[in-house]
């Protein structure tokens, strides 16, 4: 079930204070050789009925490389604030733009990422930063499923998305709200 906040087309300034809330790995830390393990996670999140969810260039592409087509994907065709990798779009049924501009999360990418889960694997493409696109992730997507965002330096982070890590975002997403 996604969150209430699915239904707000509202863009939220994050501001600097959080950023130490989000910096923190979420989930479990894959590098180098271990990468490949996580085709296994994504193959049980499936098995389960959840879907699965990419948010950055390297960790999309990478997981491409592996044979792991996300359902939905987020990348900003940037890495590092550079060139990131290219994305080969032919591995989805479709792709589309949307904004989130740097330090802002647009809450209106949770009612695209719930209308395009029928048309999945399905490709966004960010205009500004996807770095806090986690959050409408996490919000839209139901119990049981997962997602999987990059590490800068680090490798990628494999999240659960569970009644805990919503009401993490939700509890971040309330107190930006009230302080706006």
């Amino acid at each position: 079930m996604p969150s209430g906040y699915c239904e707000l087309d509202k863009e939220i300034v994050f501001k600097e204070e959080y950023y130490g809330l989000v910096r923190r790995i979420l989930g479990d830390l894959y590098s180098g050789e271990d990468f490949p393990k996580i085709r296994d996670r994504v193959h049980e999140t499936w098995a389960r009925g959840g879907y699965v969810a990419t948010v950055g260039d390297r960790v999309t592409h990478d997981l491409l490389s592996i044979g792991i087509v996300p359902d939905i994907a987020f990348i900003d065709l940037k890495e590092k604030r550079g060139e990131a990798p290219a994305i080969d779009r032919s591995f989805f049924n479709g792709y589309e733009y949307v904004v989130n501009r740097k330090g802002t999360i647009n809450l209106g990418i949770c009612k695209q990422i719930l209308r395009r889960l029928g048309d999945r694997p399905w490709l966004f493409i960010v205009e500004g930063e996807e770095d806090l696109v986690g959050f409408p992730v996490v919000l839209a997507l139901p119990i049981g499923s997962s997602f999987i965002y990059g590490a800068p330096g680090m490798g990628a982070v494999y999240v659960e998305v569970t009644e805990e890590i919503k009401g993490e975002a939700i509890s971040i997403i309330s107190r930006l709200l009230k302080e706006q």
